[in-house]
């Protein structure tokens, strides 16, 4: 019936019961995913692609379904604080993604929304160890807090965490 009809009702509802079921959950997701696309049903895109993170193994398959929630947030929703926190989740899983960072900096800069980075990243950084990843955090937000939020003494701190860590470190 979906083949013909995707938007058939039933068949979309009788599909949407079976998504708690383990052993169909991954298939249900594949089927639903373009369905809710077609109909520009984007929060239960979210909450299916919300499922699909959780079942993937591979940090570069997370951040990739990360990134689809934070495009989803932030162009469809305009809900530019979830879109934050999505990219803020791949920032997490692979600290090291350049595309990330650069998607953070550029929603920033589109929406003037340089307080939610930074918002963004404070809980980054406590989820961060103390690491390279960490210190790479504590001067983007140090930078962040000096030239975008004037809030110098944040800004300090922030390369205080720096200095502190490259002590530790050597």
């Amino acid at each position: 019936v979906l083949a013909v009809f995707p938007q058939h009702e039933d068949a979309v509802a009788a599909l949407e019961r079976l998504i708690d079921e383990d052993t169909l959950r991954g298939r249900v997701i594949e089927l639903l995913e373009p369905i809710y696309t077609e109909q520009q049903a984007w929060e239960p895109l979210i909450a299916i692609l919300r499922l699909k993170v959780e079942d993937l193994g591979e940090p570069a398959e997370r951040v990739a379904i990360h990134h689809q929630i934070a495009d989803l947030y932030s162009d469809r929703l305009e809900i530019v604080e979830e879109s934050f926190r999505y990219l803020g989740h791949a920032l997490v899983e692979q600290p090291d993604r350049e595309d990330t960072r650069q998607k953070m900096t550029d929603l920033a800069e589109l929406t003037d929304g340089w307080d939610s980075l930074i918002l963004t990243l404070e809980e980054v950084r406590e989820q961060q160890d103390e690491s390279a990843h960490r210190r790479q955090t504590n001067l983007w937000l140090g930078e962040l807090y000096e030239t975008r939020s004037e809030d110098y003494d944040s800004s300090i701190q922030r390369y205080q965490d720096v200095l502190e860590s490259d002590e530790l470190n050597h």
